[in-house]
């Protein structure tokens, strides 16, 4: 498919403009983030710096076009589908034929929810999807989603991510990791505050708290507030953290970031940013690699950029900007 171009490349943007929506560009720091709480300050002085090409390693590769209102959240399935969740619906946009190796039946290629989705993940032979405070399930053979009693009346579900035994669901409003059974009962809770060990808790400024966990059954959970990603045992015990606050393009600035973090086949983070809009990469250990797609690559002001990793290893990008995923692969890799 043909891809948009943007105006900005090839030239250094003032904050005055980006500011205003001039040359389709966002604006920079911490100070201008998308969250409702920070006040703007205008500085026609500060510059967003183009991104430095010799770092970004992948080049988009595909757009698949959204047709779901008010696009939340996407996943990949066992198969090799992609999948969307919006407002009352759930559609799979590209891929399998919707039959998910784990699962006996096939699930439908589109579904009815009872609201607008906040998030979704796909696994275990269904399709999991946050609606405000609670979980809508969608399994084989079935047209309308099946809803899981509310886990707390003013919750907010941002993240569900899937483990072997447990379902982890992110909550921004209570500031925490809820654990849940296959059966949707809450069992547990992670990441609260915890004097003891010195832990003050998650800081979640914006509605933006991601979790997923990795083939091993570790816990990975996105601290914004903090610019850092926690690691635990399947039941809450810490085990590191990593990350680091700043302009440079090695660390996360803002409010509040990364937004959304996804893992690839080897084990490297997938990270997407608000504010400067962007994708990243970064090694098993914390350690920045490179650029998936600059602020220049992606919609002005974009806020929420979903990312999932495809079967065959490309990045999916939700740009709501657009209505649409890009698709991303590595430099140098033929075009699916």
């Amino acid at each position: 498919m043909s891809k948009p171009t943007s105006g900005s490349l090839g030239r250094v943007v003032s904050r005055r403009e980006a500011l205003l929506g001039g040359a389709g560009v966002v604006a920079l720091t911490s100070i201008v983030t998308g969250c409702k709480r920070e006040r703007p300050i205008v500085s026609t002085d500060d510059v967003i710096e183009e991104t430095d090409k010799a770092l970004v390693k992948y080049h988009e590769a595909e757009q698949v076009a959204v047709q779901v209102p008010s696009p939340a959240g996407i996943a990949t399935s066992h198969d090799g589908s992609l999948w969307v969740a919006g407002d009352r619906q759930v559609v799979r946009l590209a891929g399998g034929e919707g039959v998910d190796r784990s699962s006996r039946g096939a699930l439908p290629s589109s579904a009815v929810i009872s609201g607008e989705a906040t998030c979704m993940a796909a696994g275990l032979g269904a399709l999991f999807i946050g609606v405000g405070n609670h979980v809508e399930i969608v399994r084989p053979n079935a047209e309308r989603a099946e809803a899981w009693e509310p886990f707390a009346p003013e919750g907010l579900i941002t993240c569900i991510a899937l483990g072997p035994d447990t379902i982890y669901l992110g909550d921004s409003v209570g500031r925490r990791i809820v654990r849940c059974d296959p059966t949707g009962k809450v069992i547990g809770y992670m990441c609260e505050k915890d004097p003891k060990r010195g832990y003050s808790g998650l800081i979640v400024p914006s509605p933006h708290l991601d979790v997923v966990v990795d083939e091993e059954g570790a816990v990975h959970v996105v601290n914004p507030g903090a610019h850092k990603i926690e690691i635990y045992e399947p039941d809450g015990s810490p085990r590191w953290s990593w990350g680091e606050d700043g302009q440079q393009v090695q660390g996360f600035c803002g409010c509040c970031n990364p937004t959304d973090i996804a893992l690839l086949p080897d084990g490297r983070y997938v990270t997407s940013e608000k504010g400067i809009p962007r994708v990243k990469i970064y090694s098993k250990q914390g350690h920045f690699e490179c650029v998936v797609a600059g602020h220049e690559d992606l919609s002005p002001g974009v806020v929420g950029l979903d990312v999932a990793v495809m079967s065959d290893g490309r990045i999916a990008v939700l740009d709501k900007g657009i209505n649409a995923v890009r698709v991303y692969e590595p430099k140098g890799q033929d075009s699916a």
